[in-house]
């Protein structure tokens, strides 16, 4: 996907393959629309995704109100260098996966938020620099790793919380039986 796009309230965007969001595209399905895809989504350097909306995933009000969403990817979420992502209350059925990413520590204050999704794999996040960012109530039927992310602005950044994680916890499910990407050593 080449450029911006906007998943209105009441609509459905239904992708029957992968999804890949191209440099500097945007997907706003942060909505009460509906998002499902067959595939797997890739998140490209420099480019966003939104997807999903839960009660409070910013507060009380707009744009969730006291409605949820329940978008589903039937693959995995990669992502690689994206400056922001916000993953609210979707089911996932294989792996989300980021690497790297963000504005820097001196960027604008961008977040990057997991909360109140079902994944079925890993949920991995790895070296994103920016603003607050965090794993908040989320299911991980794989493993949960969270590490060298970093905010210079909010001390209450890299918080991972109330999430249910399946798998054990050892070096070799991590790096071995998790399947990593070659990039992400």
């Amino acid at each position: 996907m080449w450029g911006d796009a906007y998943v209105p309230s009441g609509k459905t965007l239904r992708v029957r393959g992968n999804l890949k969001l191209r440099p500097g595209a945007c997907l706003d399905a942060f909505t009460l629309g509906i998002v499902h895809v067959r595939g797997n989504i890739r998140v490209q350097r420099g480019a966003l995704l939104g997807l999903g909306c839960t009660p409070n995933a910013i507060g009380p009000g707009p744009p969730c109100n006291d409605m949820s969403t329940n978008d589903t990817v039937r693959g995995n979420i990669i992502a690689k260098n994206p400056p922001t992502m916000y993953l609210d209350g979707n089911t996932v059925w294989g792996d989300v996966i980021s690497q790297g990413g963000g504005l820097g520590l001196h960027g604008d204050f961008l977040n990057y938020v997991f909360k109140d999704n079902w994944v079925g794999g890993d949920l991995i996040v790895r070296g994103w620099r920016g603003g607050w960012a965090g794993a908040i109530r989320n299911t991980v039927g794989g493993n949960l790793v969270w590490t060298k992310n970093k905010s210079a602005v909010d001390p209450d950044s890299n918080e991972v919380a109330t999430s249910s994680v399946s798998a054990p916890d050892s070096e070799e499910t991590r790096r071995g039986a998790a399947g990593l990407p070659a990039w992400l050593p």
